[in-house]
């Protein structure tokens, strides 16, 4: 607030005026107020202000200079002069800030510095942040408002970028000819993110490229100067498509007491062999009982190292070796006049009796001479 007194000719005028000034609020504002005090006048008054104004309070003004004729009924005049002063102008700039590290991360931030206006400051960001640092942004732009204590406000906006994309992938890859050579060779690339790459195999070693790879899929690893990473695949073809060559025998097989024999794979191949290496075997036939007695067929399926499969039959001769074993009964004494007697033979077999006869002596139900049978 500034305050002028003036005085003019006190010999011939009493007429005295007041000027208290209230600058601008905010810069670039025109809100400022010039007030007018009159005192010894002689009424009326008329008052001349340089902007137009005609009364004491000559309020809306921009910052500048205004000068002010005060006249009285006596002719008495004074003319004074006052200045607005401009408020000091409220900047803020952005003093730091990160971008995101990786593409589609949300760990950007931003400081924002001001100065000018009338302290404090207070702070309002589009994220709903109130002071002067805003962290965990993703890519975007952010705005932020700034009011002092006079509540003038100047807003900013900050722009968060992200490196473009990390994407990985296969540049080149040869193929094997069997699953387990070793002669595969393949080589990674990237693009976007931040340099330099580095590139992980799944077994320890590093590189854009790998020898020495056998037939399968590798995942493998990229990762940029800000720890940012992206997988890819690479294939190692196996080019073999030639199935295993199955030779077979043919075999005899005997069933057990139990009336059964199991054969394995290995029992009917005789010599197979691939050009990668064979595999596993398989038969589609491996257990015979009693009913299969005499000559089966059986196909014997072998796998090479990459899966291709091949087929050949063979001829298995299902044999029952075991005799049946009789079950006598015990001695007779027969005590009848007739001499008849009854008796049971009984016999087992592992697969079972089909015809039980006696070949010598009575049979069951005749009559027997005296004397032992």
């Amino acid at each position: 607030t500034a305050t002028d007194l003036v005085n003019v000719n006190p010999f011939d005028c009493a007429l005295e005026v007041l000027l208290t000034v209230e600058p601008v609020t905010c810069n670039g504002a025109d809100d400022g107020i010039i007030t007018l005090t009159i005192s010894g006048a002689n009424e009326p008054v008329a008052i001349n202000w340089s902007n137009g104004a005609t009364t004491e309070v000559n309020d809306g003004l921009a910052p500048g200079a205004y000068m002010v004729t005060v006249t009285d009924a006596n002719n008495c005049a004074i003319v004074e002069q006052a200045s607005v002063q401009e408020a000091p102008l409220l900047v803020a700039n952005v003093t730091a800030s990160s971008d995101a590290s990786c593409n589609g991360l949300n760990d950007g931030s931003a400081t924002v510095g001001v100065s000018g206006g009338a302290p404090p400051y207070s702070y309002s960001w589009s994220t709903g942040d109130t002071g002067p640092t805003v962290d965990t942004l993703s890519a975007g732009m952010y705005t932020v408002t700034i009011t002092d204590a006079a509540f003038c406000t100047t807003p900013l906006t900050v722009t968060i970028g992200e490196p473009d994309e990390l994407i990985a992938g296969v540049a080149s890859e040869s193929s094997v000819e069997c699953a387990g050579d070793e002669t595969g060779e393949a080589t990674v690339a990237a693009i976007g993110g931040t340099t330099p790459y580095t590139f992980f195999w799944p077994d320890g070693q590093v590189g854009a490229t790998q020898t020495g790879l056998s037939g399968g899929t590798y995942e493998v690893t990229v990762v940029d100067a800000q720890n940012c990473n992206a997988l890819t695949e690479v294939q190692i073809a196996v080019l073999d498509d030639e199935p295993p060559t199955v030779v077979t025998q043919d075999i005899s097989a005997y069933l057990d007491a139990g009336g059964q024999v199991t054969i394995t794979p290995e029992m009917v191949e005789n010599g197979s062999f691939d050009n990668c290496g064979l595999g596993e075997m398989a038969i589609d036939l491996d257990t015979f009982d009693c009913d299969d007695l005499g000559l089966q067929k059986v196909i014997v399926m072998i796998f090479d190292t990459n899966g291709n499969c091949g087929f050949d039959s063979a001829f298995v001769l299902v044999l029952d070796t075991i005799p049946p074993v009789l079950e006598c009964p015990a001695d007779i004494v027969a005590t009848n006049c007739d001499g008849q007697v009854d008796y049971l033979v009984d016999a087992t077999d592992n697969c079972g009796v089909e015809l039980l006869d006696v070949l010598q002596g009575l049979p069951s139900g005749s009559s027997f001479p005296e004397g032992t049978t």
